[in-house]
């Protein structure tokens, strides 16, 4: 839930504008993110035996809890009335397009691309957590019994 404190934070028209405004915050919002997304994705991607990843179950949960989670900051950029950062209402408009429009575009481009990359994960732990149950009950099925070891 770090990761999606601090998206949701720099997503806060004030924090966002200072970012764009002033370099040093720039650097400090990426540096932030990029900490807080090895803390996120630590739980399916350690390769430490200290701190392993989790079982495939709690994995296809963790990342379906983290995408719930997202909704909040994209469903405010998607449906607002009005655009929500000063710096887009500024900007030159490139494809004649409304900073609203522009603001609800990219707005749907992060659910739509993050919901994707959810969904992809939680597949491939599935398919992972159903190929390593199937190797674990082809391995007991193969153990010879306890009268089979005695003949």
């Amino acid at each position: 839930m770090i990761f999606n404190i601090i998206f949701s934070m720099w997503h806060l028209p004030i924090l966002y504008n200072l970012s764009v405004s002033y370099h040093w915050v720039h650097i400090l919002e990426h540096t932030l993110f990029i900490s807080a997304s090895i803390v996120m994705w630590w739980p399916i991607c350690s390769q430490v035996q200290s701190i392993p990843k989790l079982p495939y179950p709690l994995q296809m949960l963790y990342l379906f809890v983290m995408s719930l989670a997202q909704i909040i900051v994209f469903g405010i950029i998607t449906f607002a009335r009005e655009p929500i950062y000063q710096h887009y209402i500024d900007a030159p408009r490139i494809w004649n397009i409304s900073p609203l429009v522009d603001q609800q575009l990219g707005g749907i481009l992060m659910k739509v691309g993050s919901g994707f990359l959810f969904l992809l994960l939680m597949i491939i732990a599935f398919f992972k957590w159903f190929d390593e149950d199937s190797n674990s009950e082809e391995t007991a099925y193969n153990k010879p019994d306890s009268t089979e070891r005695e003949l």
